[in-house]
């Protein structure tokens, strides 16, 4: 994620990750702001990795992630929000090509032309 804006630097802060599921919250994470980026945050562009793997468990749905960025002071730095909807593994065996699941780590993947109609249909309602 990079957020412009910032006004003055930042020495460090908190962020805080929740995930919600179908409106419910169930996950919640605050963590060091300087374990997800450099410190201090100089004035410009706001740069923040952050990288989480769903487990294999997660049920299908609609998944709402908000991660909020907070300076020492408690100034909001940033907060963004992520909506997705994970499908479930009967529609990604039934729907997406083998090639997908085998595809290499970095490959660009399959365009939305080069699923099955059934697929294309679907998606279509979803993007």
């Amino acid at each position: 994620m990079q957020v412009s804006g910032l006004v003055h630097d930042v020495p460090s802060g908190l962020i805080s990750i929740n995930v919600s599921f179908a409106g419910t919250q169930i996950y919640e994470e605050v963590d060091d702001l300087c374990s997800k980026t450099t410190c201090p945050i100089k004035t410009g562009p706001l740069d923040i990795t952050y990288v989480q793997d769903l487990p294999p468990i997660a049920p299908p749905g609609d998944y709402d992630v908000q991660v909020v960025a907070r300076g020492v002071d408690n100034e909001e730095l940033m907060c963004v929000v992520v909506h997705f909807e994970m499908l479930p593994p009967s529609f990604v065996q039934k729907f997406l090509p083998s090639s997908w699941s085998s595809a290499k780590k970095g490959s660009q993947g399959l365009s939305i032309s080069e699923l099955p109609a059934a697929a294309r249909r679907l998606l279509r309602r979803w993007l």
